[in-house]
C-alpha cells in the first residue's frame, strides 16, 4: 500500500510540474507555438514521462482547465446553494467573481494574453454551461438549454472583460458593482 501511495504522489508531482511549465510558457507564447519538448525541458521532465501522463499538450491544457473547474465547483459546494442557481444565483455569482478576482493575475497572464483568449473563453464557457445545464433543470428542457447557453456566454463575456480590461473609462469596476449589475440582468431574465 505504501508503494502505491508513493507512486500516486510522484504522479501528482509530475503532473503538477508539467501544468506549471505549460502555464509559465503560456505567459509569452500561444499554445500552438509551444512544443511538448519545451514543456518537458521547462519542467525538467523526460518526454517519455510526459506521454505517460498526457497524450498531447492539448490534453495537458484540458487537465489544467479541469482543475480550474474543480476549484470553482469546490468553492460553490462549500454550502448547498450550488444546487439551485435560480434561487441562489447572487451567492453563486459572488463566489465565482471572487474566484476570478483572487486569480486575476494568473488568468490575465497565462490564459488571456499571448493569443490564448479563445482558449480561456471556450474553456470558461464549457465550465459554466455544464454547471448551468445541471442546476437549471426544469420541465422545459429546450428552454433550459437555451437559458444555460445564454447565461454562460454572457457570464464568460463579462468576466473576460472584467479580468482583462480591469477598467472602463479609466475606472476600475468594483466586484460589488459587477455582481449587482449581473444580478439585475438575471432578475429581469428570470421573470
Amino acid at each position: 500500500m505504501k508503494k502505491e501511495e508513493k507512486k500516486d504522489l510522484r504522479i501528482i508531482k509530475t503532473q503538477k510540474l508539467l501544468k506549471e511549465s505549460l502555464l509559465e510558457l503560456l505567459k509569452s507564447n500561444s499554445l500552438k507555438d509551444i512544443s511538448v519538448t519545451e514543456i518537458c525541458e521547462h519542467a525538467l521532465v523526460n518526454r517519455v514521462t510526459f506521454y505517460d501522463h498526457f497524450n498531447n499538450k492539448e490534453e495537458l491544457l484540458n487537465s489544467i482547465i479541469e482543475d480550474i473547474k474543480e476549484d470553482i465547483i469546490k468553492e460553490l459546494r462549500k454550502d448547498n446553494s450550488i444546487y439551485d442557481f435560480r434561487k441562489n444565483y447572487r451567492k453563486i455569482l459572488e463566489k465565482v467573481i471572487n474566484y476570478f478576482d483572487d486569480n486575476r493575475q494568473y488568468f490575465n497572464v497565462s490564459l488571456i494574453d499571448s493569443n490564448n483568449t479563445l482558449l480561456f473563453v471556450s474553456s470558461l464557457y464549457r465550465i459554466f454551461l455544464e454547471y448551468l445545464d445541471e442546476t437549471m433543470k426544469s420541465e422545459n428542457t429546450e428552454n433550459t438549454k437555451i437559458m444555460s447557453q445564454f447565461f454562460s456566454g454572457a457570464l464568460v463575456s463579462v468576466i473576460l472583460c472584467w479580468v482583462k480590461d480591469d477598467n472602463i473609462n479609466d475606472k476600475k469596476i468594483k466586484k460589488e458593482d459587477l455582481l449587482n449589475n449581473i444580478c439585475i440582468l438575471l432578475e429581469k431574465s428570470f421573470k
